[in-house]
């Protein structure tokens, strides 16, 4: 047996993103077993919408996701993170990675709402990684037909290994192992210059078709 056998694992992702619906297609194709669930009702319509042509991806409540899953990805707007960790219950031996959507205005929120998990779900095994919003390759594994690096910040070793195993599968390069809790902020900043970045490199491809014409 091959090693998409042996490290298939139940995944439940929380939001209706463009980043968790991006992640619940790239996981389900790799072959892992995978859960979406919403915040509320307007979410819950957008997710079955969406994935009303797969039967193969599980829509559940918050709740259930939590439960079937070995590793939650929280993927929604960091003012919901309070709402998601208390709903999630008890997932104290589960790793949850942190992906809510990083805001401009909003400096240092990443590792607000990394110690709010920790704080109302008991788990040690909270990271930060994915951290993302409208930069088209944040969840592309490849640039210009090379392979990308991510990052992850943390405490947990566990959550960090099981982590990378998911970077593999979804074909980045390699899975930096950035730091502690302490360092989310410096990474959330890494992830505004990247779209900063993306958000420069398309208006200069965009000029670049003007002359062209």
């Amino acid at each position: 047996m091959g090693y998409k056998v042996f490290a298939c694992m139940d995944i439940a992702i929380v939001g209706a993103s463009r980043t968790s619906i991006t992640f619940a297609e790239k996981l389900f194709e790799v072959g892992h077993h995978v859960f979406v669930s919403a915040i509320d009702l307007e979410e819950e319509k957008e997710i079955k919408n969406y994935f009303s042509y797969n039967d193969s991806i599980t829509f559940c409540t918050l709740e259930d996701a939590a439960l079937a899953a070995d590793i939650i990805i929280i993927a929604t707007n960091p003012a919901h993170m309070r709402e998601v960790a208390y709903r999630i219950d008890d997932v104290r031996d589960k790793v949850v990675i942190d992906a809510t959507e990083i805001l401009a205005s909003n400096s240092g929120s990443g590792v607000n709402t990394l110690n709010a998990a920790r704080a109302i779900t008991g788990s040690q095994h909270i990271v930060k990684c994915f951290n993302c919003k409208e930069y088209d390759n944040a969840l592309h594994a490849f640039y210009k037909d090379h392979s990308i690096d991510i990052f992850i910040a943390g405490d947990s070793k566990k959550a960090k290994a099981t982590i990378q195993l998911l970077a593999r599968d979804l074909g980045y390069a390699d899975c930096y192992d950035f730091g502690g809790n302490e360092t989310v902020p410096v990474l959330e900043d890494m992830a505004r210059c990247m779209m900063n970045f993306a958000k420069h490199e398309y208006a200069a491809q965009m000029d670049l078709k003007l002359l062209e014409k």
